[in-house]
């Protein structure tokens, strides 16, 4: 079909699987190239499971604006998230379990417990799951399935190892285990099932009910946020405070008492710095940490500087990234220094040249840095780019 994808008709599902120049394979091409590079870092060992963000972030292609601009956390081909998070030791463990698999199949057809269908179909599926996991991340659905096929073949492997030792015990007396052994294991079950789903569950329910609430009614959405973070065991306190800084910088454009809103706000300033600092590597993190950081300033009347050592660290981890420079055109657009911002809004165009506002942003402080011939000529840029008015506050 690939050989033949120029004859194949066009919009069809078969030209749709053989096509590699649709922007959909060309994204994750790029996302391939940064990962390769990534690799290089700790080709032994890795950045560690589920870090393959900070190959993302590191090494970021600005051309993947023309795609997609989100922040990935998988490279969208499970043989290079292996490669690059749990390095060459881990790639080779992955590769021989398959190994292992295939020849385990093929002894069992040897040894005539398979016969050639089943022998048949179940290399198919070895084959199937590796063919997709060339395109896509590992669900919990497919791990279910991966996992129970490898205990299937773990079977067969050690079925005709077993069989004296399961023909001996036929006649004997079947065991009993103690009544003790099992009260320990359902009130172990009990307690992993807790930690991992209830608390989880509840941690859940008060970011939600947050976010329901949000400016509406604040007071309950801080007591659910509240309940989040308290929450024992929570699995994911990244997010909890993401949220919650979320809805402390949603605060204040509202109406509510300014007591509380400055509480919220350093609040969510404390949590949220925390959060940074232990994790370290997270570039979100640490831009969340710089809006709380002059949201705070503003409210309590300090200078917004102090922001900008978490707007650097933040650069620092994902240097091609223009959400994270954005920080710098905030901070000096509030100090009104249109000098020190011109520069920044240069590079942010050229990182991403394929958002026209962006180019109207830097006409505007070309404007502002009383550079009257640059601002037009940058303006009628991105007016030709497709750039549309949509509020007031783009003319000033």
């Amino acid at each position: 079909l690939f050989v033949v994808r120029n004859q194949l008709p066009q919009g069809t599902i078969l030209n749709r699987l053989v096509r590699l120049r649709d922007t959909n394979s060309e994204a994750r091409l790029v996302q391939w190239s940064m990962a390769l590079k990534g690799f290089k870092d700790n080709v032994l060992l890795g950045v560690g499971p589920e870090n393959y963000y900070v190959i993302f972030d590191k090494y970021y292609d600005p051309i993947m604006y023309k795609y997609d601009g989100s922040w990935f956390d998988k490279p969208h081909n499970f043989f290079l998230e292996v490669l690059v998070t749990n390095g060459l030791s881990g790639f080779v463990a992955y590769i021989l379990m398959f190994l292992f698999a295939v020849y385990s199949l093929w002894r069992a057809y040897k040894i005539k417990l398979l016969g050639l269908l089943e022998t048949c179909l179940l290399l198919a599926a070895v084959v199937s799951y590796q063919v997709q996991n060339l395109f896509v991340f590992d669900t919990v659905s497919a791990s279910i399935a991966f996992y129970a096929f490898l205990g299937l073949v773990a079977h067969l492997w050690t079925k005709p190892i077993l069989a004296p030792v399961l023909e001996s015990e036929k006649n004997s007396a079947p065991k009993k285990s103690p009544a003790w052994l099992l009260a320990v294991l359902v009130t172990g079950f009990c307690y992993v099932v807790y930690i991992t789903n209830i608390t989880s569950i509840k941690a859940s329910k008060g970011i939600n009910y947050g976010m329901a609430y949000g400016t509406e009614n604040p007071q309950a959405a801080f007591a659910s946020f509240n309940s989040a973070q308290t929450a024992v065991f929570n699995l994911d306190p990244q997010q909890t405070a993401n949220y919650y800084s979320d809805f402390s910088s949603r605060l204040l454009s509202t109406n509510a008492d300014k007591n509380f809103i400055a509480q919220q706000v350093d609040k969510a300033t404390i949590n949220q710095r925390n959060i940074a600092e232990k994790i370290q590597n997270d570039p979100i993190l640490w831009m969340r940490l710089a809006i709380n950081e002059m949201n705070q300033a503003i409210i309590h009347d300090k200078d917004i500087e102090v922001s900008k050592d978490s707007i650097n660290k933040a650069v620092s981890l994902a240097p091609n990234r223009v959400e994270l420079l954005q920080l710098y055109i905030q901070l000096y657009g509030y100090k009104k220094d249109w000098a020190a911002a011109v520069p920044v809004a240069e590079e942010i165009v050229q990182l991403n040249p394929y958002n026209p506002s962006l180019r109207w942003q830097l006409a505007m402080l070309f404007f502002l840095n009383k550079n009257i011939e640059r601002a037009v000529l940058e303006g009628d840029k991105a007016v030709a780019d497709g750039f549309k008015f949509s509020q007031l506050q783009q003319f000033t």
